[in-house]
């Protein structure tokens, strides 16, 4: 179960891909579908999904324990937010993927649920001075793993 935290992430981008990548079955929203933290990109709209860490929360017993992952998306949506209209149109994407990841649990990954944490749209600025007008969204993904089992010494 060591990958078990990367499997999550690549597995949500991977239904991510599937339905809003470049030949979604749902709806073409993006251009590209990766994973990785949080870069420029060339062409938009893209998509990135993001491990952005995790916390234990209460320990099941000797042999597993229970975990929130932070998953983040960054939706890179243009240049510069210049039009209100574009704001608005992914206001309304922006929730119909909160809905959709809502309860979103990949198999074999010992998901419990997944829930919607926050969002916000913002402007990214680069060390080079260059803009990007970036959505993010935070989900907790809550999961159990299995833990090393105590050897008794006696």
């Amino acid at each position: 179960m060591t990958q078990q935290r990367t499997d999550i992430v690549d597995e949500l981008r991977r239904l991510l891909d599937t339905l809003y990548g470049p030949s979604g079955t749902t709806e073409e929203l993006f251009r590209e579908v990766r994973r990785g933290p949080l870069r420029r990109v060339d062409m938009w709209p893209t998509l990135t999904v993001c491990d952005a860490g995790q916390r234990r929360l209460s320990p099941w017993g000797d042999e597993q324990m229970e975990l929130e992952l932070d998953v983040l998306l960054w939706l890179h949506l243009a240049e510069t937010w210049d039009r209100i209209a574009d704001q608005q149109t992914w206001t309304d994407h922006v929730a119909n993927l909160i809905v959709l990841l809502q309860n979103q649990l990949p198999d074999a990954t010992g998901g419990l649920n997944m829930l919607y944490v926050d969002d916000e749209p913002t402007l990214a600025v680069w060390a080079d001075g260059a803009s990007e007008a970036v959505w993010e969204i935070r989900f907790a993904y809550r999961y159990f793993t299995e833990v090393n089992v105590r050897q008794d010494n006696s």
